[in-house]
């Protein structure tokens, strides 16, 4: 190997040094490259590798110092900074699960049996046609027994002389066979195992439907909204659902 690949090598190296430094070393060891007729071996065995070389010029420079040795305290910040923040991500995901996890396995349950899990507060919905849900979360079943009622943390109105309307509140209903419009606005609406034919209308909400072992035919009216992970299959209960800027999804707790 010729000597003057060495002179290339330490150039290479010397990259960090201002280049009139560069240009003096450069010309030192070329010198005695020239004066000496060394081979690129005898020039090894004087300065030791370009490398190391390089280093002992790097190491003598003090501004280089400052430079060299504030790198890796930028690259320990940066590192923690990412951990942080990963962390961080990691606990508002387990907070968002807690605070939005729902308070049990709804696909658990019937008509019957969600009284029996939730014990108060229940009331007729005799002479209700529809149910509005805005900003409130709800769970719907069906009766076979032609049952209709409901359950809600706090009180709910009538707004009009046939329609029910739940707002910031949680609520269970029960409903018979008849036909309700039930409408949803920035709401969290859960339906379990429809028995019946069923209209839903939902804005800006989330709409998950606890099929277990039946099978229901879809019918989608839908604008700016995702439908996951619901099979449609004709000739079954029909479910009808007009959303908009809504998620409509297959139940899991």
């Amino acid at each position: 190997m010729k000597a003057n690949t060495y002179i290339n090598e330490l150039e290479k190296e010397l990259s960090l040094l201002p280049k009139k430094q560069r240009d003096e070393i450069l010309k030192e060891i070329s010198s005695y490259i020239n004066e000496s007729q060394a081979s690129y071996e005898d020039v090894t065995q004087r300065f030791g590798s370009a490398k190391d070389l390089a280093l002992s010029y790097l190491e003598d420079n003090p501004a280089l110092k400052v430079k060299k040795t504030s790198i890796p305290k930028l690259q320990k910040f940066f590192i923690g900074l990412s951990i942080f923040s990963i962390a961080l991500v990691i606990l508002a995901f387990f907070l968002f699960k807690y605070f939005t996890q729902d308070a049990f396995d709804y696909s658990k349950y019937n008509a019957k049996s969600i009284q029996n899990k939730i014990t108060q507060n229940w009331k007729s919905l005799e002479n209700i046609k529809n149910i509005e849900v805005h900003q409130a979360s709800a769970v719907l079943y069906w009766s076979q027994d032609n049952v209709s009622k409901y359950s809600c943390a706090k009180e709910a109105r009538r707004s009009k002389e046939d329609s029910l309307l739940v707002k910031q509140n949680t609520c269970y209903f029960i409903l018979p066979k008849k036909m309700f419009l039930i409408t949803a606005f920035q709401s969290d609406l859960t339906l379990v195992k429809p028995l019946y034919a069923t209209d839903v209308k939902i804005e800006q909400a989330e709409l998950r439907i606890a099929q277990n072992e039946n099978e229901y035919e879809y019918i989608f009216k839908k604008e700016h909204s995702k439908i996951k992970s619901l099979k449609s299959v004709k000739g079954n209960i029909v479910i009808s659902i007009d959303a908009f800027q809504a998620h409509v999804n297959k139940y899991e707790y």
